[in-house]
């Protein structure tokens, strides 16, 4: 093996680099409407916020979290982020009321929404 390794670097050497041009390729970039993020949520003690961690973001830039409250039918945009985790602060809706939020991801690039939506996840407010 190390017999062909070295006549590989020779002829590589002797190609000045093409070959390795040839053989080195670039990723194709991922088809939008595969990518799904993946959600995971922390709720704090006390405070009335939780913290969201999102995975599989590929190339987007920014992403929402969007709540929706029990009885709801509509998603509210709760907080945009652009790291891998971001704090939410949400006001509870009875005060001194711990609260069960419907959570889920919109991943964004060039402000536009780009592939699907996560699954949704519950996270529990306390105050």
């Amino acid at each position: 093996m190390k017999n062909f390794t070295d006549r590989f670097v020779k002829l590589a050497a002797a190609l000045g680099g093409a070959l390795l041009d040839i053989l080195v390729t670039p990723n194709d970039p991922p088809d939008p409407a595969t990518v799904k993020p993946t959600v995971e949520g922390f709720a704090a003690g006390t405070g009335s916020h939780s913290s969201v961690v999102v995975g599989n973001r590929q190339q987007a830039a920014t992403f929402d979290v969007l709540i929706r409250r029990k009885g709801e039918t509509n998603w509210t945009v709760a907080k945009t982020g652009s790291g891998k985790s971001l704090d939410v602060f949400v006001a509870l809706t009875t005060p001194g009321v711990p609260e069960v939020l419907q959570v889920r991801i919109q991943l964004e690039k060039n402000n536009l929404e780009y592939g699907m939506l996560s699954d949704t996840i519950f996270i529990t407010i306390n105050p």
